[in-house]
């Protein structure tokens, strides 16, 4: 009489079973392996890094520019500095020499 019945057999639940283990297996190995989800945090950790990098490159390239900018500013300053002296010597010679012509004239 059992014979007669079909039904799944232990044998079929046990391979049916195993083959599930395997599947999962190769899915989660898939899904937090090297190329998986997992991966991610390292890719994060590499693009942080690259991006300090670029920070810092920036700041620096930055800061030397910065300071080309002082040392032209500073050079333009002492020749804005030079010329004012020239121009005030050349406004004394000048007022000298109009007192000299004008005690001329009288």
């Amino acid at each position: 009489m059992l014979k007669n019945q079909k039904g799944v057999t232990l044998v079929a639940l046990v391979v049916i079973i195993v083959l599930l283990i395997v599947i999962v297996t190769v899915a989660i190995s898939f899904a937090f392996g090297n190329n998986g989800w997992g991966s991610s945090s390292n890719d994060y950790e590499s693009y942080a890094a690259n991006t300090d990098y670029k920070i810092d490159t920036f700041m620096n390239e930055t800061e030397v520019k910065l300071q080309q900018i002082e040392a032209n500013v500073s050079a333009q300053q002492e020749t804005v500095t030079e010329t004012t002296n020239k121009l005030d010597e050349n406004q004394a010679n000048v007022l000298n020499d109009v007192n000299e012509v004008v005690e001329n004239v009288q």
